[in-house]
Order: structure tokens, then C-alpha cells, then sequence
């Protein structure tokens, strides 16, 4: 496991940290479970990637799916703000809590989607699409649309 092990590094330090644990990865057959904020190192290193939002899994999925289709709002915020990407609509409200996240989608509360549902049911995840998984009550309104 390796959590932000490349945060305080310069490009140079990074690239090289990169790509030894890269090398570990092919040399020893083993899987790295790596936690990080930087979208781009992320995408660079990790071939699954888990979305949390205040300690809770939003949405899983294999990187060209998630980076090519983000299914849960909270990870289309994640992109639209990252550097060299299409802006999106700014998240507006406050964070809520860690301690004392609310009851049903601790997302709600700075979501451009929330329904009623939300603020009483934490939505499950479900699956998308190519092994996907999200959990966004949104989701399941477009599946009755269609």
C-alpha cells in the first residue's frame, strides 16, 4: 500500500518513484494498492480505480472507462477541476462533516442531481456498464427514463 508517496516530490523525484514501483509491480507479480489526490499520477500508475467521497466508494472501474465516462457526480467533479481537462460546473455547499456525515448521500449536499431520495437513503452501488460500479440514486432515474 503506498499513500500519497509521491505528494511532496518534484516532477523529476516523481517520475522515477513512478516508474520504480512501476518496475516492482512487473518484477514481483503484485498489486499496489495506491492512494492519491493527483488525478493525473493516478492515471499514469493504476490500471482499477475506487472514487471515495468522505471515506465511502462512489464508483469503481477499469482507468479508460472511468477517465472516458465518469458515472457518479461526485467523479465528474473530480475531472472537471483537475488541470487540462474541460471545465465543469464548480461544486457548490460545504463539506459535510467526516464525523457526522449525514443520512443518506453524504453527496447530496453538493450535488447538482440530489433528489428528495437522497437526503433518506444512502444509494448502493450498483453496476455500469463494462464492470463499473457506482452508487448514485441519479443512475438509477436515468434506467427508469429509458
Amino acid at each position: 500500500m503506498a499513500d500519497e508517496p509521491v505528494s511532496a516530490l518534484d516532477v523529476y523525484v516523481q517520475a522515477q518513484v513512478l516508474n520504480l514501483l512501476l518496475d516492482l509491480e512487473e518484477c514481483h507479480a503484485m498489486t499496489l494498492l495506491f492512494i492519491s489526490h493527483d488525478l493525473r499520477v493516478v492515471e499514469f500508475l493504476c490500471d482499477r480505480i475506487a472514487v471515495m467521497y468522505l471515506g465511502e466508494i462512489v464508483e469503481t472501474s477499469d482507468k479508460a472507462s472511468l477517465y472516458r465516462n465518469p458515472g457518479h457526480p461526485y467523479t465528474q467533479a473530480l475531472f472537471a477541476s483537475a488541470p487540462g481537462r474541460p471545465r465543469g460546473a464548480r461544486l457548490k455547499g460545504e463539506i459535510p462533516n467526516a464525523a457526522d456525515i449525514p443520512s443518506g448521500c453524504a453527496f447530496r449536499s453538493r450535488c447538482p442531481h440530489a433528489f428528495e431520495c437522497c437526503s433518506v437513503e444512502r444509494p448502493a452501488l450498483r453496476e455500469l456498464e463494462g464492470g463499473a460500479v457506482a452508487a448514485c440514486h441519479l443512475l438509477d432515474a436515468e434506467e427508469n427514463r429509458t
